[in-house]
């Protein structure tokens, strides 16, 4: 799943332990949480020592917190437990700028194995949709796309 993507955010942590993460005020030079959206996934790293925490978290902008869901950590894929001065880093993770490619049939996901080639020329606005196949027959969805150049 990806989440939202944010830049130049990172923060200093207010809490301690392995808990939801209560957000404070934006390390100098970054972005705070006016940069956070309520009830948005956002992918976050936080490193303090030689501890690491690599996830998806909820951000809750009643409480100022960030509900960590752990993907990777040195602590063996749990939340590490964060001493006091911890910050944490707003980032895309691998995962988010993977392209994953493929049609929805039936309520199922196909990977799309062949390749599409489009050859653009000069300016304009070239549109793929649901109701065209590269191949003519109408009835194959390859993609929804649309590209101004």
């Amino acid at each position: 799943m990806a989440s939202t993507l944010v830049d130049l955010v990172k923060i200093n942590i207010t809490s301690t332990g392995t808990g939801a993460l209560t957000l404070g005020t934006a390390v100098s030079g970054y972005r705070g949480v006016e940069a956070l959206m309520n009830g948005r996934i956002y992918s976050y790293s936080i490193q303090q020592g030689s501890k690491w925490e690599v996830g998806r978290g909820t951000y809750l902008s009643s409480s100022q917190q960030l509900v960590r869901s752990v993907l990777y950590s040195s602590d063996g894929g749990t939340p590490i437990s964060l001493s006091q001065n911890g910050q944490v880093a707003f980032t895309a993770l691998a995962e988010d700028l993977t392209l994953d490619t493929g049609v929805l049939l039936s309520g199922v996901w196909r990977p799309f194995t062949g390749l599409v080639r489009l050859k653009l020329t000069g300016t304009g606005t070239v549109s793929i949709d649901a109701n065209t196949a590269i191949d003519g027959s109408g009835t194959t969805t390859i993609a929804v796309f649309t590209a101004t150049v």
